[in-house]
């Protein structure tokens, strides 16, 4: 990668991983050999949450003065794009996520727009005037989540109602859906856990002394990344730390994505940093329970190269 590696998105056995620059790599995940790239234009430093539609990926970002904002649709099996096949500016400034709904993509920026998929028109645009900052989403638990600073919105995905609000104590830099439950990530390394029964705080987790920036579900652990470049492992059962691990990182881990290798009784997860590197942990079913230790995980790091 040319820059900072952002965000990773798994489609039908092939990897994306794209940068700062709007560069998108792509790997297959069958035997990890590299496919090729695509120089997307897009400034992706604003974008969080690319997403795959049938079989194109959706991506938004905002232009150099960050005063127009567009979505793109590129075609996942023309490896060899140089333009997507289909493009629009929205009404807002600077869209940084993007979620999917059976019906609809909304783009969250400086407010929601709800995109019809079928036709691509824009059905509706919210705001909210208790929003402050640009907003980020995704489809957790059945609802749309939409936060922005220290506010956390909850939207009926079939009706576009609020259904609830919740406020944070520190600025949000996650929100993933982890073993039924909702991971919110914090600006101060803190994670709060909110249950999908009653959308009530939960509980409140300590294992990082700054930023997180993303979490995943691996087995009966939860990986957590973040800016101090380490990665904490926790408990599902009890939500206690199993490990906090040392990683050979030299800047923030921005994001984690397991994969279930069945032929092969293991995961193989992704790593992605901010120093553009892109790390594979090999990690057989043994070696994925609470006893496991952060040592034993040393041996089945590989970088991934091109």
């Amino acid at each position: 990668h040319r820059r900072s590696v952002l965000c990773l998105l798994l489609f039908k056995d092939v990897l994306w991983s794209f940068d700062s620059s709007g560069l998108a790599c792509i790997w297959d995940t069958k035997d990890w050999s590299f496919l090729g790239q695509i120089d997307t234009g897009c400034k992706l430093n604003c974008l969080k949450h690319p997403i795959a539609v049938e079989d194109d990926i959706w991506l938004a970002s905002s232009n150099e003065t960050m005063d127009q904002s567009v979505i793109s649709i590129w075609n996942s099996k023309d490896l060899a794009a140089t333009k997507p096949k289909w493009s629009s500016i929205l009404n807002q400034k600077f869209v940084c996520a993007l979620a999917k709904t059976d019906r609809y993509v909304w783009a969250a920026g400086e407010k929601l727009s709800i995109i019809n998929i079928e036709d691509l028109t824009v059905v509706k645009d919210i705001d909210h005037p208790d929003i402050s900052g640009y907003l980020c989403c995704s489809f957790t638990c059945g609802y749309i989540w939409c936060w922005g600073a220290k506010q956390i919105l909850a939207w009926d995905p079939q009706t576009f109602v609020l259904t609830k609000e919740l406020s944070e104590p520190h600025k949000v830099s996650f929100f993933v859906e982890i073993n039924k439950e909702i991971w919110v990530g914090l600006e101060n390394g803190t994670i709060h856990v909110i249950s999908s029964l009653n959308l009530e705080r939960k509980l409140s987790l300590s294992g990082h002394t700054s930023n997180v920036y993303h979490a995943a579900q691996i087995g009966n652990v939860a990986w957590v990344c973040s800016w101090d470049k380490t990665i904490s492992a926790w408990n599902l059962t009890d939500y206690s730390l199993i490990y906090r691990m040392e990683t050979k990182n030299k800047d923030a881990i921005s994001w984690i994505l397991p994969i279930w290798k069945e032929d092969l009784n293991s995961w193989d997860v992704i790593t992605a940093s901010w120093d553009r590197s892109l790390e594979i942990w090999h990690i057989p079913q043994k070696y994925n329970d609470v006893s496991t230790k952060s040592d034993d995980l040393n041996s089945v790091r590989y970088p991934m190269q091109k």
